[in-house]
């Protein structure tokens, strides 16, 4: 993953948290809970963790 921005929000939009990553070799992990809304752009693929 390189270049990759993720966020969390509230549902309504209002953001948790984000981050933007210049590269993860071992890839990042995000917990959202639910109800949260959850966007990503240049991140490639995710994979639920459970």
């Amino acid at each position: 993953m390189k270049d990759c921005y993720w966020e969390r929000n509230d549902g309504s939009g209002d953001i948790l948290d984000n981050n933007f990553v210049g590269a993860a070799h071992n890839g990042v992990t995000v917990t959202v809970n639910s109800g949260e809304g959850f966007t990503t752009n240049g991140c490639g693929l995710w994979i639920p963790a459970g």
